[in-house]
């Protein structure tokens, strides 16, 4: 059966537990849902803690961990200091045991059994359409290697990866040369590497499957009985003031207290003393507040 797979640090701690209680809820089995949590810096009780939230869930699942060593990662670009989301990239190695993984990012809220993502047929990897090159953050970069600012760029936070076809043509190391030679250019991180190493060969995962929510989208707005629903921009839902500047904080509070967090709150002392991080989450955020301000005095 093909398994879940997920990347986190102490970071995305909270988003792990609803990604997780909200994809067991969903989980029609009758198999045990296999999932491996690749994380850095996560202690004995946050997984304990994790391994309870599944538990609560009163799902089959199968719950296997591993330390993620992004050692041959970490001088290239951060996401917020984070390498983690280069995670992806490395399945094929992690999990030689399996032909097929499915990925999921931390900060998703899960209202479908998982396996509706799995096209019929992949090639080599299943992604979301999300835009297209021009309006990426990495156009640039693309231009340089002739991609038209037509051509679709997908969304890397649900995917369905062939790890089999990966390990055959070896992408991991074609996907590493590339880091390797514009890590300091890619603004998208892995998902710039993984719309041009994997160009002309991503199948598509039928949109109304997936559902992008920004922090000051209408909280009235009405979504798919069945979908991912990928949490976009910042701040996220578990950010420091995300109860304040994410119009989506409702749903992501809904499910963290079905979840052995429950009561958890983003302006914690743990959430506010990681001053590095909110730095560069500082902008992003001020951004997020003036679009609400605009929105309101528009009304």
């Amino acid at each position: 059966m093909t398994p879940l797979a997920l990347f986190g640090d102490r970071n995305v701690l909270p988003a792990l537990h609803v990604a997780l209680a909200s994809t067991l809820h969903s989980w029609t089995g009758p198999e045990p849902l296999e999932i491996h949590l690749f994380h850095r810096g996560l202690h004995a009780g946050d997984l304990a803690l994790l391994q309870k939230t599944l538990s609560m869930a009163e799902r089959p699942a199968r719950f296997h961990e591993a330390v993620f060593d992004i050692t041959r990662v970490a001088h290239w670009r951060t996401l917020y200091g984070s390498a983690m989301p280069y995670g992806r990239l490395f399945l094929p190695q992690l999990l030689p045991q399996h032909d097929e993984v499915i990925y999921l990012d931390a900060d998703v809220v899960v209202d479908m059994d998982i396996l509706k993502l799995r096209p019929e047929t992949v090639e080599l990897v299943a992604a979301m359409p999300a835009w297209d090159f021009d309006h990426s953050q990495d156009a640039q970069l693309a231009a340089e290697f002739g991609i038209a600012g037509t051509e679709t760029y997908y969304h890397s936070g649900a995917l369905v990866v062939r790890l089999d076809q990966w390990r055959a043509e070896n992408l991991l190391a074609r996907c590493l040369e590339f880091g390797d030679r514009y890590s300091d250019r890619l603004r998208s991180h892995d998902q710039t590497i993984l719309n041009i190493v994997c160009r002309g060969r991503i199948t598509p995962i039928p949109p109304p499957l997936t559902t992008h929510l920004y922090p000051t989208a209408l909280r009235d707005e009405t979504y798919p009985a069945e979908s991912i629903r990928n949490f976009c921009g910042s701040p996220k839902p578990f950010d420091p003031l995300g109860n304040v500047l994410n119009s989506h904080y409702s749903l992501f509070e809904q499910w963290i207290s079905r979840t052995a967090l429950a009561g958890w709150t983003p302006n914690n002392y743990e959430q506010l003393a990681n001053v590095r991080r909110n730095l560069r989450l500082l902008p992003p955020m001020v951004s997020t507040a003036a679009r609400m301000l605009r929105n309101v005095f528009r009304r």
